[in-house]
Protein backbone atom coordinates (compact mmCIF):
# COMPACT_ATOMS: atom_id res chain seq x y z
CA UNK A 1 0.00 0.00 0.00
CA UNK A 2 0.71 3.47 -0.35
CA UNK A 3 1.97 5.74 2.73
CA UNK A 4 -0.30 9.09 2.56
CA UNK A 5 1.62 12.24 4.44
CA UNK A 6 -0.99 13.79 7.08
CA UNK A 7 0.76 17.14 8.60
CA UNK A 8 -1.28 18.25 11.35
CA UNK A 9 0.25 22.22 10.43
CA UNK A 10 -1.95 22.09 7.93
CA UNK A 11 -5.86 23.40 8.23
CA UNK A 12 -8.14 21.12 9.98
CA UNK A 13 -10.55 20.32 7.13
CA UNK A 14 -7.18 19.57 4.53
CA UNK A 15 -6.66 17.37 7.63
CA UNK A 16 -10.08 15.54 7.72
CA UNK A 17 -10.76 15.45 4.15
CA UNK A 18 -7.39 13.34 3.64
CA UNK A 19 -8.12 10.95 6.50
CA UNK A 20 -11.59 10.34 5.83
CA UNK A 21 -10.30 9.57 2.28
CA UNK A 22 -7.98 6.68 3.97
CA UNK A 23 -9.23 3.08 4.35
CA UNK A 24 -10.08 2.35 7.97
CA UNK A 25 -7.58 -0.65 8.12
CA UNK A 26 -5.48 -3.24 5.79
CA UNK A 27 -8.24 -6.09 6.20
CA UNK A 28 -10.10 -4.37 3.84
CA UNK A 29 -8.09 -1.89 1.49
CA UNK A 30 -10.99 -1.33 -1.07
CA UNK A 31 -13.37 -0.04 1.85
CA UNK A 32 -12.87 3.53 2.59
CA UNK A 33 -13.74 4.32 6.17
CA UNK A 34 -16.74 6.30 6.84
CA UNK A 35 -17.35 9.24 4.56
CA UNK A 36 -19.06 11.23 7.85
CA UNK A 37 -17.83 9.10 11.15
CA UNK A 38 -18.87 11.35 13.80
CA UNK A 39 -16.59 9.52 16.30
CA UNK A 40 -13.63 9.87 13.62
CA UNK A 41 -13.97 13.84 13.38
CA UNK A 42 -13.88 14.54 17.05
CA UNK A 43 -10.71 12.06 17.28
CA UNK A 44 -9.00 14.06 14.54
CA UNK A 45 -10.58 17.37 15.98
CA UNK A 46 -9.15 16.49 19.75
CA UNK A 47 -5.88 15.58 18.24
CA UNK A 48 -5.76 19.06 15.43
CA UNK A 49 -6.50 21.14 19.32
CA UNK A 50 -3.66 19.45 20.71
CA UNK A 51 -0.95 20.40 17.95
CA UNK A 52 -2.59 23.69 17.48
CA UNK A 53 -4.33 25.35 20.24
CA UNK A 54 -8.00 25.69 20.90
CA UNK A 55 -9.46 27.56 17.55
CA UNK A 56 -13.43 28.90 17.60
CA UNK A 57 -14.45 30.18 14.58
CA UNK A 58 -16.10 33.48 14.10
CA UNK A 59 -17.26 35.76 11.06
CA UNK A 60 -13.35 36.96 10.34
CA UNK A 61 -12.32 33.72 10.41
CA UNK A 62 -10.37 30.88 13.14
CA UNK A 63 -9.25 32.44 16.29
CA UNK A 64 -6.82 30.52 18.33
CA UNK A 65 -8.53 31.29 22.08
CA UNK A 66 -5.91 28.49 24.46
CA UNK A 67 -2.42 27.55 23.23
CA UNK A 68 -1.29 23.77 22.11
CA UNK A 69 -1.07 21.31 24.86
CA UNK A 70 1.32 19.21 22.25
CA UNK A 71 2.89 20.86 19.75
CA UNK A 72 5.25 18.38 18.81
CA UNK A 73 2.46 16.89 17.36
CA UNK A 74 2.81 19.06 14.17
CA UNK A 75 6.33 19.16 14.08
CA UNK A 76 6.81 16.05 11.73
CA UNK A 77 3.79 14.72 9.57
CA UNK A 78 2.31 11.29 10.20
CA UNK A 79 3.05 8.63 7.37
CA UNK A 80 0.10 6.01 7.79
CA UNK A 81 -1.69 3.74 4.83
CA UNK A 82 -4.70 3.71 6.67
CA UNK A 83 -7.47 5.55 9.61
CA UNK A 84 -6.50 2.90 12.33
CA UNK A 85 -2.33 3.50 11.84
CA UNK A 86 -2.84 7.41 12.01
CA UNK A 87 -4.84 6.95 15.50
CA UNK A 88 -2.05 4.22 16.32
CA UNK A 89 0.67 6.69 15.51
CA UNK A 90 -0.94 9.59 17.49
CA UNK A 91 -1.25 7.25 20.20
CA UNK A 92 2.69 6.53 20.45
CA UNK A 93 3.45 10.00 19.85
CA UNK A 94 1.78 11.48 22.62
CA UNK A 95 2.68 8.64 25.18
CA UNK A 96 5.88 9.22 24.11
CA UNK A 97 5.93 12.76 24.45
CA UNK A 98 8.18 15.56 23.16
CA UNK A 99 11.48 14.50 21.42
CA UNK A 100 14.10 15.21 24.03
CA UNK A 101 12.46 15.18 27.17
CA UNK A 102 11.44 12.45 29.89
CA UNK A 103 7.84 12.94 31.11
CA UNK A 104 8.25 16.04 30.91
CA UNK A 105 11.51 17.03 32.41
CA UNK A 106 13.96 17.94 30.36
CA UNK A 107 16.76 15.90 29.76
CA UNK A 108 21.00 16.73 30.06
CA UNK A 109 21.21 17.64 26.58
CA UNK A 110 18.63 20.38 26.57
CA UNK A 111 18.43 21.56 30.51
CA UNK A 112 21.71 23.49 30.05
CA UNK A 113 24.40 23.31 31.93
CA UNK A 114 24.66 21.25 35.05
CA UNK A 115 25.96 22.72 39.09
CA UNK A 116 28.50 19.17 38.56
CA UNK A 117 30.21 17.82 35.46
CA UNK A 118 29.11 14.51 34.78
CA UNK A 119 32.41 12.38 36.00
CA UNK A 120 32.70 14.15 39.14
CA UNK A 121 29.76 13.61 41.99
CA UNK A 122 28.91 16.08 44.44
CA UNK A 123 30.95 16.35 47.61
CA UNK A 124 29.58 13.57 50.42
CA UNK A 125 28.78 14.32 54.21
CA UNK A 126 31.58 14.25 56.45
CA UNK A 127 30.89 12.01 59.01
CA UNK A 128 31.36 14.76 62.09
CA UNK A 129 28.24 16.50 60.38
CA UNK A 130 26.29 13.43 59.51
CA UNK A 131 26.39 12.62 63.40
CA UNK A 132 25.59 16.56 64.48
CA UNK A 133 22.52 15.89 62.17
CA UNK A 134 21.99 12.37 63.54
CA UNK A 135 21.84 13.42 67.20
CA UNK A 136 20.44 16.61 66.50
CA UNK A 137 17.22 14.50 64.76
CA UNK A 138 17.03 12.12 68.32
CA UNK A 139 17.06 15.14 70.73
CA UNK A 140 14.04 16.81 68.61
CA UNK A 141 12.04 13.22 68.75
CA UNK A 142 12.87 12.32 72.05
CA UNK A 143 9.76 13.21 75.22
CA UNK A 144 10.69 15.89 77.78
CA UNK A 145 8.03 14.96 80.56
CA UNK A 146 8.85 18.49 82.36
CA UNK A 147 7.78 20.46 79.47
CA UNK A 148 4.40 18.83 79.38
CA UNK A 149 1.05 19.92 80.35
CA UNK A 150 -2.15 18.09 81.11
CA UNK A 151 -5.36 19.76 79.26
CA UNK A 152 -8.65 18.71 80.36
CA UNK A 153 -11.28 18.14 77.64
CA UNK A 154 -13.54 17.19 80.20
CA UNK A 155 -17.08 19.43 80.15
CA UNK A 156 -19.63 19.10 82.58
Amino acid sequence: MKLFEINLAEPFERVLTRVRSLPWDRACPADNGAADDPELKQALRGLYEAANGRQVQTPLGWIAIAPPVAAFLKARPFYVETQMDLLVQAATRIISGPPNSYNGIATAESAGPTRHPPDTAPPLLDETKAGEIDSAFRERDTVHPSGTQMISLRHD
